[in-house]
């Protein structure tokens, strides 16, 4: 239908007829998302310059504002912490990659630090972040999840997760996932995760940022 009636990408079209993409300005790019969502968010990946602002706050962790080591819940600025009813584990502040401070969890069953971000319709984000295990064959994982206007999760289908892989000599790694906002969403949520972790496992340097 979008290649006929009275719209056309035809480079021959008459003057006087008005193109789809003038009449309805990102249909193209639209178009091309619903078609490969997974391609589309390569591409656009591709054009990252490195020098994209950080949308994160705290990335880095060393915002120590009302942070409290001895607390029962330790707040970390900025971020929220969850975990299963069912965990026990600890978290907090600890010792970053080359920096003074990353986030840690330990001994837990399903956790998260979390934060979240406006997002709109076909806009594209890649979110990465440095990751420590104690024990390298424990699951870390960085996660896109989805919020609605009135901040309740949505869109689970379209959730996108990735682990952690193989580290460095001084136990590092640092892994990324990009994704496209799908419809109907307001928020995406951001997660630092790890499941079934006996040891502790550290993020620093999480990043997220806007591709072009």
């Amino acid at each position: 239908w979008t290649w006929g009636e009275k719209g056309s990408w035809w480079r021959d079209e008459p003057e006087n007829l008005r193109s789809w993409e003038s009449r309805s300005p990102g249909v193209t790019e639209g178009l091309r998302w619903i078609f490969n969502p997974e391609k589309y968010a390569a591409n656009a990946r591709a054009k990252l310059t490195g020098n994209e602002p950080n949308l994160l706050k705290n990335p880095d962790f060393e915002d120590l504002t009302g942070y409290d080591a001895t607390a029962a819940k330790p707040k970390v600025q900025h971020w929220a912490f969850w975990q299963s009813a069912q965990s026990r584990g600890t978290y907090g502040l600890d010792r970053g990659a080359g920096s003074a401070h990353g986030a840690f969890f330990a001994n837990i069953l399903n956790a998260c630090y979390l934060q979240t971000y406006p997002v709109k319709f076909g806009e594209t984000y890649v979110f990465s972040a440095k990751i420590w295990r104690e024990n390298p064959d424990e699951t870390a994982t960085l996660r896109f999840r989805w919020q609605d206007a009135d901040g309740k999760w949505c869109c689970e289908e379209e959730d996108r997760t990735v682990e952690a892989g193989k580290s460095d000599a001084d136990g590092w790694c640092t892994a990324s996932v990009c994704v496209t906002v799908p419809a109907g969403v307001k928020f995406t949520a951001v997660l630092l995760g790890g499941a079934d972790v006996k040891g502790k496992v550290i993020f620093d340097d999480a990043k997220l940022v806007k591709c072009p």
